[in-house]
């Protein structure tokens, strides 16, 4: 979250590996290029992020694997200065490689308006 809240691209992206695998707001993204290009656009799109994620579970998957779940709320500020307010539910496969612990999976899912 510290990475977003000071709009760096560079440390964002730092915990995902290349093979990632994201899954978001209905569709899955496998393309690192097109990854990196999205979080390029939306941090460039934002004035202020600031938010927090909640307690986390964590599931070892042996020596060389663990999966994350926890909740975040966020308030994101465009560049116009209106806040749009998200909240929702998150989970990260991270495993081993020769640089550290690295993100492989990653998916989001926030409820639907209304629904709440």
């Amino acid at each position: 979250m510290v990475a977003a809240e000071a709009l760096d691209h560079a440390r964002h992206m730092a915990p995902f590996d290349d093979t990632l695998v994201w899954a978001d707001l209905g569709s899955v993204a496998t393309n690192m290029d097109s990854i990196r290009a999205a979080d390029r656009e939306f941090l460039s799109s934002m004035r202020s992020v600031e938010g927090a994620f909640g307690e986390m579970s964590v599931e070892v998957l042996g020596s060389t694997g663990a999966a994350v779940t926890t909740t975040f709320e966020v308030i994101l500020t465009d560049t116009t200065g209106t806040q749009i307010p998200v909240a929702g539910a998150a989970t990260y496969v991270f495993t081993r490689r020769a640089t550290g612990w690295k993100i492989v999976h990653g998916h989001r899912s926030m409820p639907l308006p209304g629904s709440e």
